[in-house]
């Protein structure tokens, strides 16, 4: 028989588990990681076009796996595993990854040009931050609207620096949704 002591311990561990969990399952780590890379990345065509390609084929399947594992990690260190909303999360991004390589083999096939496959790049990226603000993460909408800015920027006016600046502000914004993610958490 358990002990009514025993019984109190495990009730807390219980409750505790799903205070964390209600908390919010948000991984600042993931964030910042994607901050970095959509800072690097998106200055590239401004300051090293050749390698923007290159940098992309790696960088991306790179942070999606390194993404993947930070949440694993975090489910393990707050002791919450959600199973289904692990499985919203992969399925929303490796749906804009899809979207992304299909945008890459129209470009390399030469359906669209590469510029144009460029812009439409940014057009998937603000389309998967604001689903995933809405859907999974509500801090993920300022990434999103500020990614359809630099798209409506890169594709109806021809300013210097665009991409850099989309990045950038794009990176800003997941830093403010990793700090959320922080207090939060």
């Amino acid at each position: 028989m358990t002990s009514r002591s025993e019984l109190h311990d495990d009730l807390r561990f219980v409750a505790a588990a799903v205070e964390r969990h209600q908390r919010g399952g948000e991984v600042a780590s993931i964030y910042v990681l994607w901050a970095i890379i959509i800072a690097i990345g998106y200055a590239l065509p401004d300051f090293g076009p050749s390698w923007t390609g290159r940098y992309w084929m790696m960088a991306g399947p790179a942070g999606g796996v390194a993404s993947w594992l930070l949440a694993l990690r975090h489910g393990v260190q707050r002791g919450v595993a959600d199973v289904e909303l692990g499985k919203r999360h992969g399925a929303h991004w490796i749906t804009a990854g899809v979207a992304f390589t299909l945008i890459a083999l129209s470009g390399l096939v030469g359906f669209i040009g590469m510029k144009q496959a460029a812009a439409q790049f940014v057009l998937v990226a603000a389309l998967a931050y604001t689903y995933a603000g809405i859907h999974l993460n509500r801090p993920l909408l300022w990434s999103g609207a500020v990614l359809f800015v630099g798209y409506a920027a890169l594709t109806l006016i021809s300013l210097p620096y665009t991409w850099t600046a989309t990045g950038l502000l794009a990176g800003a914004a997941l830093l403010i949704a990793a700090r959320h993610a922080r207090r939060n958490g």
